[in-house]
């Protein structure tokens, strides 16, 4: 999830900043006073063990936190401090996606992905594999429980048809399998996505397949043929700065100014509550789940001291060159 109301306020925020009609103090003077008070998360990390080793994932070779996975009391206390969008909430996010940003409602694309699912979902993965985490099924059935809609990315060679059929049980809202890389779908994979696709409706499910792959319009029509029950999109490359090949984009979620400071949240699996989910070693660590309230992290003084990093480089900031994304001192 992120603020949809704060998006909606703050619309053109870099057009405004580009043109010179606003300062960024005034930029930023806008996002203070436009955020929730109280905080929307994000994700939350349940696990950062990993099996693959992704090109495009900093947590290959640059990850040097501890491993391990969310203790259930952790998960449950932070389940209750989440407050998901009520239905006029979401009426009027619907209205605006279509009519002022332009996104369809049936259309599948990466920028519909951003603002027409993960505004509304809990997103249970950070720099791990959700289907190596022994809770996964459980935690999905607590959110279920509580009217909150979940998702989660997983690599195409850890899916599994009888984990998944306990996912869409369990109340799953999406479950995308994602890589940056077409040869990841082999023929036994496919067969079983499109197992679990078919079997959904047969369980009562309401889980949507996404499926996504780092390629062109050639990936794509494959992807639409291997696979034409799902929602299938190619997507633009993760984390082009640990590649050394960031460029300008027209993903609505690359193209900036970050806004994560003042949108939303992000839980480590220890508890550990970070800015973001770019974030992968704690480097901007602001509060602790396991010890505070979430709204006293997101409205403490720390925080507050973060977000004017987007405006004045007192110390280092990561977002700077570790970061696809510009923060408000960045090129727009």
């Amino acid at each position: 999830m992120y603020d949809i109301k704060l998006y909606q306020l703050t619309y053109g925020l870099k057009d405004l900043l580009k043109e010179k009609i606003l300062t960024k103090e005034d930029a930023v003077s806008m996002l203070n006073t436009h955020r929730k008070k109280y905080p929307v998360i994000y994700n939350i990390e349940t696990t950062n063990i990993c099996n693959q080793t992704c090109a495009m994932c900093p947590r290959t070779t640059q990850m040097t936190r501890k491993l391990g996975t969310m203790k259930m009391p952790l998960f449950e206390k932070i389940v209750k401090q989440i407050k998901p969008w009520n239905d006029k909430e979401w009426n009027e996010w619907t209205t605006f996606v279509q009519n002022i940003v332009g996104i369809k409602e049936n259309e599948m694309s990466e920028n519909h992905f951003f603002y027409c699912i993960i505004p509304k979902v809990i997103t249970l993965h950070g720099f791990g594999e959700p289907l190596l985490d022994k809770h996964i099924v459980e935690r999905v059935k607590l959110l279920t429980k509580h009217h909150i809609p979940s998702y989660f990315s997983c690599h195409p060679k850890n899916f599994d048809y009888e984990q998944g059929l306990k996912l869409a049980k369990a109340g799953l809202s999406y479950l995308k399998i994602s890589s940056e890389k077409i040869n990841d779908f082999d023929d036994y994979t496919k067969f079983e996505i499109n197992s679990f696709i078919f079997a959904i409706p047969l369980l009562n499910g309401k889980t949507k397949v996404v499926i996504d792959v780092v390629g062109d319009q050639t990936a794509l029509k494959k992807l639409q043929k291997w696979f034409p029950k799902a929602y299938v999109y190619v997507k633009s490359q993760d984390n082009q700065w640990y590649a050394g090949t960031k460029k300008k984009t027209p993903v609505a979620h690359l193209s900036g100014p970050c806004q994560f400071p003042w949108s939303s949240l992000t839980i480590l699996w220890n508890g550990d509550v970070v800015p973001c989910n770019q974030d992968f070693n704690a480097e901007m660590k602001l509060g602790d789940a396991t010890t505070q309230s979430l709204w006293e992290i997101w409205n403490s003084k720390k925080y507050k001291d973060f977000r004017m990093l987007h405006l004045k480089l007192d110390k280092p900031l990561k977002c700077i060159d570790k970061c696809d994304m510009n923060c408000l001192v960045g090129e727009l």
